[in-house]
């Protein structure tokens, strides 16, 4: 079962800037919201939503605040399928939050969503990932299209790659990005190896 990610960051952008809005998040209790102090302070700021006005307290709602579903792209759309393939998800994907940071990141307004990635992704989880894979440090380099000096030393702790352990997370948590990855990388891997990668994805999936 891939992991639900909680949180997810607002920024809003112009031609020139992006600026932190503030953080939606998923509880036990259901949606929270909160503004970023400094961005309440600016004299151009502009509420995410009629229902979410500019104010320091926590606003929660037991569904998603419709100013964020109405950004997520109905399932009739019959590009919704290719809106899905553009950001490597499954258009069977039911998180609203990576949902709504992936298809719907971006629409009429200035504001952006991004999922917000926690840095708990450490060197023994990157091995542990490879060893998961069934993959050697030369299958996993080739599959990751970076040496495989790279892979042990991070590995080892001893090259800090923070986008390459960024990027593993996410091909751990999403099977079809991974699939994806594949798709690009599989020709450099042994076709039994290739088989090791598509059964880790159907575990996960």
């Amino acid at each position: 079962m891939q992991k639900m990610y909680k949180q997810v960051l607002v920024f809003a952008q112009t031609k020139t800037q992006r600026m932190p809005v503030g953080t939606l998040w998923r509880s036990d209790q259901g949606f929270h919201f909160c503004y970023d102090s400094s961005y309440l302070k600016r004299s151009n700021a502009l509420p995410v939503g009629p229902e979410l006005p500019l104010k320091p307290p926590l606003f929660t709602s037991s569904e998603l605040f419709a100013s964020f579903a109405d950004r997520i792209p109905s399932k009739r759309n019959p590009a919704y399928p290719d809106y899905c393939a553009q950001w490597g998800i499954s258009d069977t994907e039911t998180d609203v939050l990576v949902l709504l940071s992936t298809i719907g990141h971006r629409g009429p307004s200035s504001f952006l969503f991004r999922l917000k990635y926690h840095d708990n992704f450490s060197e023994i989880e990157f091995k542990q990932f490879r060893i998961e894979l069934g993959l050697t440090v030369r299958d996993f380099a080739s599959l990751l299209d970076v040496s495989p000096s790279t892979i042990t030393m991070t590995e080892k702790g001893n090259l800090k790659s923070k986008w390459l352990l960024d990027y593993c997370e996410i091909l751990r948590q999403f099977p079809d990005t991974l699939g994806f990855q594949l798709k690009k990388r599989g020709m450099f891997l042994h076709d039994d190896k290739i088989q090791l990668v598509k059964a880790f994805i159907r575990k996960v999936a």
